[in-house]
C-alpha cells in the first residue's frame, strides 16, 4: 500500500507489520532509492510529515515509521525496548520489506537507534542524516526528567493532557510561530490511548546510549549532522562530540530553529537533505 502524502496523524493511513513481536505501524511512497525517517521519542512518524511529502514528491521511496510503543505502533510485551532491541527492529523491517540497504533521516533517541544499527548491520546503511542525537538532557526541565524516575513518572504520563503537550512544543521549538492547532491536537492525538503513555514511559526509561557513543568510531558512511541553531535542550556545542568520533562527518548548523528543525524550518532542511542524498543516489 503506497502513500505518496501524510496528512493526518491516523491508524487509518499506511500498513502494519509483525516485526519481532512488535505491531510496526508505518507508511511509505513509491519511487527509487530508499530513505526511512525516524522520529525521536514523544513524537509519531506524524512529525515527519513535511519531510516524508518532499521526499516522496522527488521520486524517492521513503519509510516513515512509528517506532514501537509510539504512535500507532504497539511495542511487544516485557521487552527491553533499547537501542539495540530498536536496531533489530529496523534491520528485521528491512528484510521484511526486501530492502538491502537505505538512507536514514533520524531525530533525538532515533537518531541513536539508527547510529546502533549502523554499528551493528552497517550493509543496511547507505548514508546517515542525524538530528541532534540523543534523549533527555541536564537541559530539560525537571519535570521532563522525572519521567524516568519510579512513581513520580506514572503519576505524571497519567495525568498528562493535550495542554501539557502544548506546553513541550512551545518548550522545545524556538519558532512559536510554526506551531498551530492542528500540529498540537495531532501530536497528542496518540497519547489519547493509555497504551502510548506508557509506551513513551517504558522507552524512555529503557533508553541506554552508553555503547552506542562507545562504538562510534565504528560508523563509517557518509554522516550529516543537523543541529538547530537555538536547541536549548540539546546545546549545539554537543555536535562536536559526534563530529569528532565519526569519520565521514559534516555538520550544518540549521538557523533561527530549535530542536524540531523540520518542523520549523522545512524548505530548508528538505532543500539541505535533498543535497546530501543526491551525492549517494
Amino acid at each position: 500500500m503506497s502513500t505518496n502524502k501524510i496528512t493526518l496523524n491516523s491508524n487509518i493511513i499506511g500498513q502494519d507489520m509483525q516485526i519481532l513481536g512488535h505491531t510496526l505501524h508505518f507508511v511509505e511512497s513509491e519511487g527509487d532509492k530508499t530513505i526511512i525517517l525516524v522520529h525521536g521519542l514523544g513524537f509519531s512518524l506524524y512529525s515527519m510529515r513535511n519531510i516524508y511529502n518532499n521526499l516522496a514528491a522527488g521520486g524517492y521511496r521513503v519509510i516513515a515509521i512509528d517506532l514501537p510503543g509510539c504512535g500507532y505502533s504497539a511495542a511487544a510485551p516485557k521487552v527491553l525496548l533499547s537501542p539495540d532491541e530498536m536496531a533489530e527492529t529496523l534491520h528485521e523491517l528491512l528484510k521484511a520489506l526486501k530492502i538491502k540497504s537505505a538512507s536514514y533521516y533520524a531525530i533525538g533517541e532515533g537518531a541513536i537507534y539508527t547510529m546502533r544499527l549502523c554499528q551493528l548491520y552497517p550493509e543496511n546503511v547507505e548514508s546517515l542524516v542525524l538530528v541532534s542525537p540523543g534523549s533527555i538532557t541536564r537541559h530539560y526541565p525537571a519535570k521532563y526528567r522525572y519521567l524516568t524516575f519510579p512513581i513520580v513518572g506514572e503519576v505524571f504520563i497519567k495525568l498528562m493532557k493535550r495542554k501539557h503537550i502544548d506546553e513541550f512544543l512551545r518548550w522545545i521549538m524556538f519558532d512559536e510561530t510554526s506551531i498551530n492547532a492542528s500540529f498540537q491536537r495531532q501530536t497528542y492525538q496518540p497519547f489519547m490511548q493509555d497504551e502510548a503513555k506508557l509506551g513513551l514511559l517504558n522507552l524512555l526509561r529503557d533508553y541506554q546510549d552508553i555503547r552506542v557513543f562507545a562504538d562510534m568510531s565504528f560508523i563509517h558512511c557518509p554522516t550529516l549532522i543537523l543541529w538547530g541553531e537555538n536547541d536549548i535542550g540539546h546545546p549545539q556545542g554537543m555536535c562536536d562530540l559526534f563530529l569528532k568520533k565519526i569519520e565521514k562527518s559534516s555538520e550544518y548548523i540549521v538557523p533561527n530553529s530549535g530542536h524540531m528543525i523540520h518542523e520549523e524550518r522545512p524548505k530548508l532542511v528538505c532543500d539541505i537533505i535533498n543535497k546530501f542524498f543526491v551525492q549517494y543516489k
